[in-house]
């Protein structure tokens, strides 16, 4: 590798890491893994989300926020309602990485490869002993 290519590779691989710890930040609580679940079957208004949940409305805003703010969701108001979207883009950055870190790197350390990635459990050996 030429000394011009590492830093653009250096940025690259900064810009990749900030997009998983936001990814992965937003995906500790439940509530916003929930949201998100909802969000990949179809888009929803805040108040479709929060009418299953045992929150108050500020409460399920403040994990909105979270979410649009670290790029997995997108919101936009139609009419007097405020719609939510997926933003795939995170969610494959994370999917990414635990499938070329973790399973391809680390899969014989690891056992067992998820069903999902059948072409990835082929190259895998199961850990012995």
């Amino acid at each position: 590798m030429d000394y011009c290519t590492r830093p653009r590779l250096a940025v690259r691989m900064a810009l990749n890491d900030r997009q998983l710890d936001r990814a992965f930040r937003a995906l500790t609580d439940s509530t916003r893994r929930w949201m998100l679940e909802v969000l990949l079957e179809r888009d929803a208004s805040v108040l479709q989300l929060a009418e299953p949940l045992p929150l108050r409305l500020p409460t399920l805003l403040q994990h909105l926020k979270v979410l649009e703010k670290y790029g997995l969701i997108r919101t936009h108001k139609l009419g007097r309602e405020r719609i939510c979207s997926i933003e795939p883009e995170a969610l494959y950055a994370a999917e990414r990485w635990l499938r070329t870190v973790m399973w391809a790197r680390y899969g014989r350390r690891l056992g067992s490869v998820p069903e999902d990635y059948p072409q990835l459990r082929a190259s895998v050996r199961p850990r012995q002993g």
